[in-house]
């Protein structure tokens, strides 16, 4: 069990873990890259993440993949975006 102690300790720690994650997707979403294929190929390809990090960002990564589940067929709607 968690003493309240510990559990502000945690919430403190982790507070800012889904605006990381909300913010990672929506930056998928804005270059059309599935959020989900593109988080499970980070999350599975760690070594090579870390040796070549640029290679990794969204706006770079369909550039690298050929998988067409990869590519966010539904993007957001907002002003400015490429058709």
């Amino acid at each position: 069990m968690i003493t309240p102690a510990q559990h502000r300790i945690l919430v403190k720690e982790y507070q800012n873990t889904g605006d990381l994650f909300m913010s990672l997707i929506h930056t998928c979403r804005l270059n059309r890259v599935n959020p989900f294929a593109y988080l499970l190929a980070i999350a599975t390809h760690t070594n090579d993440v870390k040796a070549r990090p640029s290679a990794w960002l969204s706006w770079n990564y369909l550039q690298r993949s050929k998988n067409p589940a990869e590519i966010d067929h539904d993007p957001p709607d907002l002003p400015g975006l490429p058709a």
